[in-house]
This record gives structure tokens, C-alpha cells and sequence, in this order.
């Protein structure tokens, strides 16, 4: 049973990927422009908007992993 003790401190971790603007000062215009755009704001049509025209503007995304511990059932 000794296969069995390594086991014991082993931990899981959740790996979540986020998509994270690469311009942030471009990012914060466009969410600008949808808060006085839209009359909902946050709501997935502003936050469409917000990121059709960053795209639209030439911005781009990249993945940002997160690493947590897995929490205990």
C-alpha cells in the first residue's frame, strides 16, 4: 500500500485561461464608449460592443493562465 501514501499530499490545481486585453489604455476607451453608449452597462451587448470595437480598433488578446487550488469536496 505504499503506492497509495503518495497520494495523500498530492494537491489538484484548477489551470483557468483568461483572455486579458494587450492594450489596456485601448481597452479602457472602448468600455468607456459602451458605458455611454448603452443604457445597461455591464450587459453583454455593451460588453459586445466594447469588444467589436477594440478588435475593430486593432487590438488583440492573449491567454493568461491562473493557477488555484482545487477546493476540498
Amino acid at each position: 500500500m505504499n503506492h497509495l501514501l503518495l497520494f495523500e499530499d498530492f494537491q489538484e490545481y484548477l489551470i483557468i485561461e483568461k483572455n486579458v486585453p494587450n492594450n489596456p489604455s485601448l481597452w479602457a476607451s472602448c468600455k468607456a464608449w459602451a458605458r455611454n453608449t448603452y443604457d445597461v452597462y455591464p450587459s453583454a451587448y455593451a460588453n459586445g460592443g466594447a469588444a467589436k470595437r477594440y478588435k475593430k480598433k486593432g487590438g488583440t488578446w492573449r491567454k493568461a493562465k491562473v493557477k488555484r487550488k482545487k477546493k476540498k469536496r
